[in-house]
C-alpha cells in the first residue's frame, strides 16, 4: 500500500515499510540459522530502485518524483527510504544498511569529490560510465560540477541541481509596508527588520537548527571577510589569512539579529520557517535558493544574495548509486541514469525543485522568479565558492556549533563567539598535522 501526498505523489505506507524491515529481519534470521554469509533481501526479478534521500517536504518529493515517474515508466519498482534529520543522518542510515547488508541502490548525496571517491574506491559506490550504462548522456554537465565528479572514464555522482547558499528571500509586501528598500548591508537589513518588528511583522524568519544558522552565518562573514579570508577560515585554516575582529563583527550582527526574529525558533522545521516570510509575517528569510518553491506563485517577493556578499557559496544535488551485483538492482539504476540524463525530466525536476540546472542547455524559461535570480548570479562574474567535503563536515560544524550555542546563551559574548571559533578550528589544523 502508498499513501497518495497532497502533490499527487505517493509513498509507502507504514505498514509497506514494516512488511519490508520484517522481510529484512527474516532474512538476516535465516541466514544466521544456516550459517550463511548475510544475504542481500531477497527480491522478485523484477527490476527496482530505492532510493535513500532527505527531501521530506511535499514540495521536495514532488520534485523527486519527476525522476521517479520516469523510472516507473520503465518498469521499475521505485521505493525510497526518507530520513527527517539532515545528510549526516542519510550517511548514519546508509552505514546502518551497508552493515545489515541491505543497502539502498541510490542515495542522494550533497556533492563533494572526497567523501564520495573513498567509498568508490572501498567498493560501496559505483561508478557511473559505459562500462555499466549503455544509456549514459551526461555531456551537457555544467563543467563547474564535471571538473568534481569525473574520475577515470566516468562520473563518481550523478548531479540534479545547484543550489546558492545563504539566499534572502524577502516578502516585498512587508519592505512596501514599512518603507523599506532591500537593503545593501547588514546594517540596513537590521534596521528594516527593526522597523518590521515595530509594525508587528518578524523581522527575520529562522530556526536554531545548526544547518539553518550556519547558512545564516555564511552571509555574516562573508559580509565581513573576502574570499580569501574566508578560505583561511573555513577550508585550509590560517590565522593569518584573516581578522579575528571581522568573525566578531559577524557575531556582533547575529546577535543583534536575534530578538527581531520569530520566538518560536526552538528546532523550527526549515519549511515552516520559511512559511513565515511566504504567508506575510516576517520580512525575510535567509536560507539557500532551495526555498523558493514554497513561496506561493501569486506572492511578491524579491530574492537574491545577502547584503554585502561580493562572493556567495555553492552546492549541488547529487545521486550515487550502490554498487551492486544483483541484475534487478542494476536494471533499476540503468533506468535511475536515463531519467536523469534526459533534458524533459531535468526541466521538470528543477522547475520543481528550485535552484540551477545542473546540465547545460536546459529551458530555463519556467524556472520560478527567484531561481531566475540564481540562475542570473550563476552566469554573472561574480566570485563563488566550492567548499570541500571536510570543510562542511569539519569547519563549517564547528561554526554553527558555535553559533547555536551563541543564540541560546545570551551571556555569551561575540568576542568569546569568535575566539572559540578561532580556538576550535586551530585544534582541529593542528590535530589534522599531528
Amino acid at each position: 500500500m502508498r499513501i497518495l501526498t497532497a502533490n499527487g505523489t505517493t509513498r509507502p505506507s507504514a505498514a509497506a515499510l514494516f512488511g519490508r524491515f520484517r522481510q529484512i529481519i527474516q532474512s538476516l534470521v535465516a541466514s544466521t540459522l544456516i550459517g550463511l554469509p548475510t544475504p542481500a533481501l531477497v527480491r522478485a526479478e523484477v527490476p527496482y530502485l530505492e532510493m535513500l534521500h532527505l527531501w521530506a517536504t511535499d514540495e521536495e518529493h514532488f520534485a523527486l518524483d519527476a525522476f521517479g515517474q520516469a523510472v516507473r515508466r520503465m518498469g521499475v519498482d521505485w521505493q525510497e527510504q526518507v530520513t527527517t534529520t539532515n545528510f549526516t543522518g542519510v550517511k548514519s542510515i546508509l552505514s546502518e544498511r551497508l552493515t545489515l547488508g541491505v543497502p539502498p541502490t541510490a542515495v542522494q548525496w550533497i556533492g563533494g569529490r572526497e567523501d564520495v571517491l573513498a567509498l568508490h574506491d572501498a567498493g560501496v559506490f559505483r561508478l557511473i560510465s559505459s562500462e555499466h550504462f549503455d544509456n549514459l548522456r551526461l555531456e551537457g554537465m555544467r563543467p563547474e560540477i564535471a571538473e568534481i565528479v569525473s574520475h577515470q572514464d566516468g562520473y563518481l555522482l550523478l548531479p540534479t541541481g545547484i543550489h546558492l547558499l545563504s539566499h534572502v528571500i524577502y516578502n516585498q509586501d512587508v519592505l512596501d509596508a514599512i518603507g523599506a528598500e532591500v537593503p545593501q548591508d547588514w546594517d540596513a537589513f537590521i534596521a528594516a527588520a527593526e522597523a518590521a518588528r515595530e509594525a508587528g511583522y518578524f523581522g527575520l524568519a529562522i530556526s536554531d537548527e545548526r544547518w539553518q544558522l550556519r547558512n545564516l552565518m555564511h552571509g555574516l562573514l562573508i559580509s565581513e571577510l573576502t574570499l580569501a579570508g574566508f578560505r583561511s577560515l573555513t577550508v585550509d585554516f590560517d590565522e593569518q589569512g584573516f581578522e579575528i575582529r571581522d568573525v566578531e563583527r559577524a557575531f556582533q550582527s547575529l546577535r543583534r539579529l536575534q530578538p527581531l526574529a520569530n520566538p518560536n525558533e526552538a528546532e523550527l522545521p526549515w519549511a515552516e520557517a520559511v512559511g513565515l516570510t511566504a504567508s506575510g509575517r516576517a520580512m525575510a528569510s535567509v536560507i539557500g535558493d532551495f526555498a523558493s518553491p514554497l513561496l506561493p506563485e501569486d506572492g511578491n517577493f524579491t530574492c537574491g544574495l545577502p547584503p554585502g556578499n561580493d562572493y556567495y557559496l555553492w552546492a549541488f544535488d547529487t545521486f550515487a548509486l550502490v554498487d551492486l551485483a544483483e541484475p534487478a538492482a542494476i536494471a533499476g539504476q540503468r533506468a535511475l541514469v536515463s531519467a536523469v540524463s534526459d533534458p524533459a525530466n531535468q526541466t521538470l525536476y528543477i522547475t520543481r525543485k528550485g535552484g540551477i540546472p545542473a546540465f547545460q542547455g536546459v529551458d530555463s524559461s519556467a524556472l520560478n522568479g527567484c531561481s531566475q535570480v540564481s540562475a542570473s548570479i550563476w552566469e554573472s562574474s561574480r566570485p563563488r565558492l566550492f567548499l570541500p567535503s571536510r570543510a562542511w563536515t569539519q569547519n563549517m560544524n564547528v561554526i554553527s556549533n558555535v553559533a547555536r550555542t551563541f543564540w541560546r546563551d545570551p551571556q555569551m559574548t561575540a568576542q568569546d563567539a569568535a575566539e572559540r571559533v578561532t580556538e576550535k578550528l586551530s585544534a582541529l589544523s593542528l590535530l589534522e598535522k599531528s
